[in-house]
């Protein structure tokens, strides 16, 4: 069972929603069917799980793309910040399929995976750094609580979108 906020994640839980993506079947949390509608800002596929791809992580996993120079830059100093809480690797140089995603998914936006056993919690987007906070101690880990909250959230998601698009021509 994975616990996202108040919402449990189980096979026999209605609000789960089950679907077939790049082939592989994964489940998440469908935010407008559990809120009754659209959630602004944010995107209801930001968070879900996979199986464990083979051989399974050892670590989370940020999937930075290793062609920007300003997306590497900044991932230099997170690492720097915060040492040996995960790694980060160039999407180009990560087998994609393994965890369901794409290449052009990941190269619209960041994609943080922590293994959990079995299965791999994949967070893309905005969450992707809250999935990094959320690795850290207090107080880096209520910051990372607190991005997954509203209206942080729907904050956090028109920044990253804003930074995502322009990220090419933003300084290092």
């Amino acid at each position: 069972m994975l616990w996202v906020g108040a919402v449990a994640f189980s096979r026999e839980n209605p609000e789960c929603g089950w679907s077939a993506w790049s082939g592989s079947l994964r489940w998440g949390w469908d935010a407008a069917r559990v809120t009754g509608g659209a959630m602004a800002g944010s995107d209801a596929r930001a968070t879900w799980t996979v199986p464990a791809p083979i051989p399974p992580l050892a670590r989370p996993t940020y999937l930075v793309d290793g062609r920007c120079a300003f997306c590497t830059t900044w991932m230099e100093r997170v690492q720097r910040l915060f040492p040996g809480t995960f790694d980060a690797v160039s999407l180009y140089e990560f087998d994609l399929a393994s965890v369901g995603l794409t290449l052009e998914q990941c190269e619209r936006e960041g994609h943080f995976l922590k293994p959990t056993g079995d299965l791999v919690i994949v967070r893309s987007g905005s969450q992707s750094w809250a999935g990094i906070l959320l690795e850290q101690r207090p107080p880096a880990r209520w910051l990372g609580q607190l991005m997954e909250r509203q209206p942080v959230r729907a904050v956090a998601d028109a920044a990253y979108a804003y930074v995502a698009r322009h990220r090419h021509r933003l300084p290092r």
